[in-house]
Protein backbone atom coordinates (compact mmCIF):
# COMPACT_ATOMS: atom_id res chain seq x y z
CA UNK A 1 0.00 0.00 0.00
CA UNK A 2 2.83 2.42 0.84
CA UNK A 3 4.45 1.87 -2.56
CA UNK A 4 1.17 2.55 -4.30
CA UNK A 5 0.70 5.86 -2.46
CA UNK A 6 4.33 6.68 -3.21
CA UNK A 7 3.71 5.92 -6.89
CA UNK A 8 0.65 8.20 -6.99
CA UNK A 9 2.56 10.84 -5.02
CA UNK A 10 5.43 10.62 -7.50
CA UNK A 11 3.06 11.12 -10.44
CA UNK A 12 1.42 14.11 -8.72
CA UNK A 13 4.79 15.70 -7.88
CA UNK A 14 6.02 15.08 -11.42
CA UNK A 15 2.90 16.74 -12.84
CA UNK A 16 3.32 19.75 -10.52
CA UNK A 17 7.00 20.01 -11.44
CA UNK A 18 6.27 19.85 -15.19
CA UNK A 19 3.56 22.48 -14.82
CA UNK A 20 5.94 24.78 -12.94
CA UNK A 21 8.75 24.32 -15.47
CA UNK A 22 6.42 25.17 -18.36
CA UNK A 23 4.82 28.02 -16.40
CA UNK A 24 8.22 29.54 -15.57
CA UNK A 25 9.33 29.25 -19.21
CA UNK A 26 6.17 30.85 -20.63
CA UNK A 27 5.75 33.54 -17.95
CA UNK A 28 6.13 37.16 -19.01
CA UNK A 29 9.60 38.22 -17.87
CA UNK A 30 8.42 41.61 -16.64
CA UNK A 31 5.79 40.00 -14.41
CA UNK A 32 7.94 37.36 -12.67
CA UNK A 33 8.37 38.18 -8.98
CA UNK A 34 11.47 38.42 -6.76
CA UNK A 35 14.12 36.98 -9.15
CA UNK A 36 14.83 37.14 -12.88
CA UNK A 37 12.97 34.64 -15.03
CA UNK A 38 16.10 32.62 -15.92
CA UNK A 39 16.99 32.23 -12.24
CA UNK A 40 13.53 30.83 -11.56
CA UNK A 41 13.83 28.37 -14.43
CA UNK A 42 17.16 27.10 -13.04
CA UNK A 43 15.71 26.85 -9.52
CA UNK A 44 12.69 24.85 -10.70
CA UNK A 45 14.81 22.53 -12.89
CA UNK A 46 17.62 21.95 -10.36
CA UNK A 47 15.65 21.77 -7.12
CA UNK A 48 12.80 19.75 -8.66
CA UNK A 49 9.80 19.66 -6.30
CA UNK A 50 11.22 22.19 -3.84
CA UNK A 51 11.93 24.52 -6.78
CA UNK A 52 8.38 24.02 -8.07
CA UNK A 53 6.90 24.91 -4.69
CA UNK A 54 9.17 27.98 -4.42
CA UNK A 55 8.06 29.07 -7.92
CA UNK A 56 4.40 28.79 -6.99
CA UNK A 57 4.86 30.69 -3.73
CA UNK A 58 7.43 33.37 -4.59
CA UNK A 59 7.99 33.63 -8.33
CA UNK A 60 4.79 33.06 -10.24
CA UNK A 61 3.05 36.26 -11.45
CA UNK A 62 -0.17 37.11 -9.65
CA UNK A 63 -3.35 38.27 -11.40
CA UNK A 64 -2.03 37.21 -14.78
CA UNK A 65 -5.40 36.78 -16.50
CA UNK A 66 -6.86 40.04 -15.24
CA UNK A 67 -3.75 42.12 -15.96
CA UNK A 68 -3.55 43.17 -12.32
CA UNK A 69 -0.17 44.68 -11.36
CA UNK A 70 1.62 43.17 -8.39
CA UNK A 71 4.36 44.22 -5.97
CA UNK A 72 7.89 42.87 -6.03
CA UNK A 73 8.15 42.43 -9.79
CA UNK A 74 11.59 42.38 -11.39
CA UNK A 75 12.14 43.24 -15.00
CA UNK A 76 10.83 45.86 -17.42
CA UNK A 77 8.38 48.60 -16.66
CA UNK A 78 4.72 47.81 -16.70
CA UNK A 79 2.69 49.91 -19.06
CA UNK A 80 -0.85 49.77 -20.33
CA UNK A 81 -2.20 46.41 -21.41
CA UNK A 82 -1.30 45.62 -24.99
CA UNK A 83 -4.14 46.10 -27.51
CA UNK A 84 -3.87 42.45 -28.57
CA UNK A 85 -5.07 41.28 -25.14
CA UNK A 86 -8.77 40.63 -24.76
CA UNK A 87 -10.95 42.79 -22.60
CA UNK A 88 -12.35 40.81 -19.69
CA UNK A 89 -15.95 39.72 -20.09
CA UNK A 90 -18.49 42.06 -18.57
CA UNK A 91 -22.06 41.18 -17.77
CA UNK A 92 -24.54 43.17 -19.90
CA UNK A 93 -25.90 44.87 -16.77
CA UNK A 94 -22.43 46.28 -16.04
CA UNK A 95 -21.45 47.29 -19.58
CA UNK A 96 -22.16 51.01 -20.06
CA UNK A 97 -21.82 50.78 -23.85
CA UNK A 98 -24.39 47.99 -24.04
CA UNK A 99 -26.79 49.84 -21.73
CA UNK A 100 -26.47 53.07 -23.75
CA UNK A 101 -27.17 51.21 -27.02
CA UNK A 102 -30.08 49.41 -25.40
CA UNK A 103 -31.47 52.77 -24.23
CA UNK A 104 -31.16 54.23 -27.73
CA UNK A 105 -32.89 51.24 -29.30
CA UNK A 106 -35.56 51.29 -26.60
CA UNK A 107 -36.23 55.03 -27.06
CA UNK A 108 -36.40 54.68 -30.85
CA UNK A 109 -38.79 51.73 -30.57
CA UNK A 110 -41.03 53.70 -28.21
CA UNK A 111 -41.08 56.70 -30.57
CA UNK A 112 -42.14 54.48 -33.48
CA UNK A 113 -44.81 52.76 -31.36
CA UNK A 114 -46.11 56.11 -30.11
CA UNK A 115 -46.24 57.41 -33.70
CA UNK A 116 -48.27 54.36 -34.78
CA UNK A 117 -50.66 54.81 -31.84
CA UNK A 118 -51.13 58.52 -32.58
CA UNK A 119 -51.81 57.79 -36.27
CA UNK A 120 -54.31 55.07 -35.29
CA UNK A 121 -55.99 57.43 -32.81
CA UNK A 122 -56.28 60.19 -35.45
CA UNK A 123 -57.72 57.71 -37.95
CA UNK A 124 -60.31 56.48 -35.45
CA UNK A 125 -61.27 60.03 -34.40
CA UNK A 126 -61.71 61.00 -38.04
CA UNK A 127 -63.80 57.89 -38.66
CA UNK A 128 -65.94 58.67 -35.61
CA UNK A 129 -66.50 62.27 -36.79
CA UNK A 130 -67.59 61.05 -40.24
CA UNK A 131 -70.08 58.62 -38.72
CA UNK A 132 -71.55 61.32 -36.51
CA UNK A 133 -71.88 63.69 -39.44
CA UNK A 134 -73.64 60.97 -41.46
CA UNK A 135 -75.98 60.04 -38.58
CA UNK A 136 -77.35 63.50 -38.08
CA UNK A 137 -74.60 65.79 -37.04
CA UNK A 138 -75.19 65.69 -33.28
CA UNK A 139 -72.19 67.30 -31.64
CA UNK A 140 -70.79 65.45 -28.69
CA UNK A 141 -68.11 66.53 -26.24
CA UNK A 142 -65.36 65.38 -28.61
CA UNK A 143 -66.60 67.66 -31.41
CA UNK A 144 -66.90 70.79 -29.29
CA UNK A 145 -63.16 71.46 -29.24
Amino acid sequence: MFLRVGGIGFVILLAVWLYCVLDAITADESRVRNLPKMAWIFIVVLLLDLGAILWLIAGRPRGRAAGIPHNGSKGGQRGPIAPATRRPSVAPDDDPEFLAELGRRHDEEHRRMLGRWEAELRRREEELRRRREQDGGSAGPEDSR
